[in-house]
């Protein structure tokens, strides 16, 4: 049971991720949200 939580978590984090990306790529821009991403994950690094 707990790994079957673990597979829904694993595949729902990401594509919920991808969906955000896409909407605000959507309002800002596609080269807008590509430099954030990069930037976040520099800081991030």
């Amino acid at each position: 049971m707990f790994f079957t939580k673990l597979l829904i978590l694993f595949v729902i984090v990401p594509v919920t991720e991808l969906y955000i990306l896409i909407e605000v790529g959507k309002k800002i821009g596609s080269l807008t949200t590509i430099g954030i991403i990069i930037l976040t994950g520099i800081i991030g690094a």
